[in-house]
């Protein structure tokens, strides 16, 4: 499985095969990424934010303790090339996850093994897992950097294979590219070890492990580098500490942390409360962004504290046992048959070294997940490689395995069309706010205007469109506070809300609120707006 097949030697079937499971695979993966053009989530946005940055040549910008570089990086070069217009910029956006959705499925093709029939059944298995990894559980819908990182996790299992066999080219490749995964996502550095751990030789261990921790911190360096100097500490990122905050301390880092629950620090630079009852925040400045909040959590949330809490972390594990339930037996019921076949054939036969150093990585994501949260767009790449691994180790007849292997394609097939279809009644040429955006440009709105929101705008992604910066808001939590306070009241949180630099608010009114002055429905949706500076 280490060195590619001699073209002599494959023959004309696993061609054959191999042709067709690639077409399939472009074929469905291309459907995804054109069924879902349109959407957008709250990542996403912070992505292209930082894309703009990227593009408009403001390097130091980018520089950010929650989101990495790459994946905005590979928006940005998609953008430049495609060029646009607004309304079709998200779908530019699913343009980069069908690239990187090549990239993975590249790598899918260049594994290989010298023996015939165990070939086919790995062609067979490897595209259908590949295809269902990031189709039902990465996905090309959700606008994040994880396809991008599942590319990247199968280049990294093919370097770890060819470091293996002792060439230095390979493990300085291996160190480059782990450095990449790392600028992707932040979680990639504490898995770093363990990759560079499977991946080393039998001889000339020191060397190769030299080698691959050089390119590493060359690739890697200048980021950690210029993050610790705007932090004014050593830091690889704070993605981590504010997972661990949430998912074990029960802090809602999202939005507007200030100091609550007792204990968990003080916030050095919040976003700003103007006005009480209702409450209304303001966040104009110094990040400038569609929704700055989301833009960077690290910053919002500096001086948050975590305590190591054992029932919160019972509690995580609980909730992650759970999820790997569903990932792994419920939902995939292949790879729970495929562990009972391996427990019976074991035979205490000693696991092939590939299948070793594919399941030391597998197994300390999963292990580094199910700490904290798990999620299938996560997990989704490293459960393929356990599942290639645990396939090397099962000491089975190939032909009662060729036919075991057809049953779970097509499983797999089947669910990864399901998938598909759920899409289908979704899809749209243009996202589904961009009439709002449209229609508040329609009647003035102006790129770079400030907005402020009746509700949280977190997951809202038509100031995006609109090209306009949300400056305040009122929390979801004062809503209904809003609503029934009165007018002079709502006056004066409007005059707040125009001195943090709000041109219009924007909010969905009550039917009991219909009436009130000002407000104009945008048609065909449930949108409200209200000029600020025609009251």
């Amino acid at each position: 499985m280490t060195d590619k097949t001699p073209a002599e030697s494959i023959s004309p079937y696993e061609r054959r095969l191999t042709i067709l499971m690639i077409s399939l695979s472009l074929v469905i993966g291309a459907a995804s990424a054109w069924l879902s053009r349109g959407a957008m989530n709250p990542d996403g946005i912070s992505y292209l934010d930082l894309s703009d940055r990227l593009m408009a040549g403001d390097f130091r910008g980018v520089v950010n303790g929650y989101w990495g570089p790459a994946y905005p990086a590979l928006l940005a070069a998609v953008r430049l090339v495609f060029r646009p217009p607004i309304p079709m910029e998200f779908f530019a956006v699913h343009v980069a996850n069908f690239i990187a959705f090549l990239f993975g499925l590249r790598e899918v093709a260049a594994r290989a093994s010298s023996e015939p029939s165990r070939r086919i059944v790995i062609v067979s298995l490897g595209y259908s897992l590949f295809l269902w990894s990031s189709i039902t559980q990465v996905t090309l819908s959700i606008v994040t950097p994880d396809l991008l990182l599942s590319a990247l996790v199968f280049l990294i299992a093919f370097l770890m294979l060819k470091a293996s066999d002792d060439r230095p080219i390979f493990s300085a490749a291996l160190g480059i590219v782990s450095a990449i995964a790392f600028l992707t996502k932040s979680v990639m550095f504490p898995m770093t070890i363990p990759i560079l751990c499977a991946s080393l030789p039998k001889r000339h261990v020191l060397r190769a492990l030299l080698v691959s921790l050089l390119a590493f911190a060359c690739v890697s360096g200048p980021w950690i580098s210029a993050l610790s100097q705007q932090k004014g500490r050593l830091t690889f990122g704070d993605t981590g500490k504010l997972a661990y905050a949430l998912f074990v301390d029960d802090i809602a880092y999202y939005t507007h942390w200030h100091g609550a629950p007792a204990g968990s620090g003080t916030p050095i630079h919040p976003t700003r409360k103007v006005f009480d009852d209702p409450t209304v925040f303001e966040f104009n400045g110094p990040l400038r962004a569609t929704y700055p909040p989301w833009f960077d959590p690290s910053y919002w949330n500096e001086g948050m504290q975590i305590h190591v809490d054992f029932r919160g972390h019972v509690r995580a594990a609980i909730e992650t046992a759970k999820t790997y339930y569903v990932l792994f037996v419920k939902t995939q019921w292949a790879f729970a048959g495929l562990v009972v076949l391996l427990v019976l054939t074991g035979n205490g036969r000693k696991p092939p070294g590939d299948a070793l150093r594919l399941a030391l990585p597998a197994i300390a994501a999963l292990f580094l997940y199910g700490l904290l949260h798990v999620e299938g767009r996560y997990v989704g790449p490293f459960m393929v490689l356990l599942f290639i691994a645990i396939l090397l180790v099962v000491d089975v007849e190939w032909r009662v395995m060729q036919g075991i292997t057809a049953v779970v394609v097509i499983s797999l097939l089947v669910t990864t069309a399901v998938e598909l279809m759920k899409q289908f009644p979704t899809r749209s040429a243009l996202p589904p706010e961009w009439p709002i955006a449209a229609g508040l440009q329609a009647d003035g709105l102006r790129n770079g205007d400030g907005v402020a929101s009746v509700g949280t705008m977190i997951g809202l992604t038509w100031p995006r469109l609109a090209r306009a910066h949300v400056v305040a808001e009122v929390p979801q939590d004062s809503v209904s506070a809003f609503w029934n306070a009165r007018p002079e009241t709502q006056q004066r949180a409007f005059d707040a809300m125009r001195r943090a630099g709000a041109k219009v608010v924007v909010g969905t009114v009550p039917d009991t609120c219909a009436a009130v002055a000002g407000w104009t429905q945008i048609p065909g949706t449930r949108t409200w707006y209200l000029f600020l500076d025609r009251r």
